[in-house]
């Protein structure tokens, strides 16, 4: 009989594994799947949904048992920062303060891979856009600019008239 009902004994017994061990393939070993078919069990077992709660509700147990909680990691954490600042070991104290921030959410590490087929219609488009943004920034600065065959031809700004410092000082 195993604690989870839902779960078979080689599923109950491979979830108490990857607890333990993190390592799907040997927690697979460990509950008796045969060593050729282990990591493909692993990730099978770790995609289905019950088994996947009995390693979250194992998990949940055994932090409780440890007393191991967030704010408590973060202290730790916090407290290896300013040791490490306190000692001169920087990189110490830079890679702990990184791990608070990602804990916080202040810093999310992202990566985008992009795969672009730019043909030469695509670059006209792009400097005819570009064109078109830099003469509308361009109008609402100076007022209405012209700008043709690459170049500024008129150039009609809203001046403001102001008296000449010199005049002012007569009065």
């Amino acid at each position: 009989m195993t604690s989870f009902p839902n779960l078979t004994v080689k599923q109950d017994k491979f979830a108490r594994e990857y607890v333990k061990t993190g390592n799907g393939t040997q927690a697979a070993i460990a509950a008796g799947y045969s060593q050729h078919s282990a990591p493909a069990i692993a990730s099978e077992n770790l995609r289905k949904p019950e088994v996947s709660e009995a390693v979250r509700s194992l998990r949940l147990r055994l932090a409780e048992r440890l007393d191991i909680s967030r704010d408590r990691l973060l202290n730790n954490v916090a407290h290896i920062a300013e040791q490490a600042q306190i000692e001169g070991e920087h990189a110490a104290a830079i890679q702990a303060n990184t791990l608070l921030l990602k804990a916080q959410g202040h810093l999310v590490e992202r990566q985008l891979n992009m795969n672009v087929d730019v043909t030469q219609s695509h670059l006209d488009a792009l400097k005819a856009y570009t064109d078109s943004r830099i003469e509308q920034a361009m109008t609402e600065r100076m007022g209405s600019v012209t700008i043709e065959g690459g170049g500024v031809d008129a150039v009609s700004a809203h001046s403001h008239s102001q008296p000449d410092a010199d005049n002012q000082l007569e009065g």
